[in-house]
């Protein structure tokens, strides 16, 4: 296969992956990076699992409080899958739904409102989409309102 071969660079996440599980964390990324490092170049910046590479990498990242490197990585991946996919596909919803996560968690949530609201929207279009993800979709929606009504009652007074 060699060092630089697609097939390698799945056996790195799935190895970066493991070690991500045990908070091994230094060794999850170094993994991660050399995975995307070799998807980027056999397959392209624009491919699916250079985007999957990304979304890894950006958790590492949350786990390691890096929040703005990745905050820029689960940006691109929704790039990404747009321009791959199209506006209106369910990996596009997913992955929106995680960056709209990582602002709720982050205490940014006018940011993770608008993403979900976005996500909401790529769902109304599927016709053929997981109820699981629509319904996370809406109940994230639901107390995001209620949590902007809160701040709004508490800071008006």
């Amino acid at each position: 296969l060699g060092k630089e071969n697609v097939n390698v660079a799945t056996g790195l996440n799935y190895l970066a992956t493991f070690y991500c599980e045990r908070g091994r964390l230094p060794e999850a990324e170094a993994h991660c990076k050399r995975a995307l490092n070799i998807r980027s170049q056999k397959l392209g910046n624009h491919h699916l699992s250079v985007a999957d590479s990304l979304n890894n990498l950006a958790h590492i990242y949350r786990l390691q409080s890096k929040n703005i490197e990745a905050e820029k990585l689960l940006l691109e991946t929704i790039r990404i899958k747009k321009n791959v996919l199209c506006r209106f596909h369910s990996s596009v919803a997913i992955s929106l739904k995680i960056l709209s996560d990582f602002y709720y968690y982050q205490q940014r949530p006018v940011e993770a409102h608008t993403i979900l609201v976005e996500a909401s929207e790529v769902c109304d279009q599927l016709t053929n989409i997981d109820l699981n993800l629509k319904n996370s979709i809406q109940i994230g929606l639901s107390a995001l309102e209620k949590m902007t009504r809160t701040a709004s009652a508490i800071t008006n007074g």
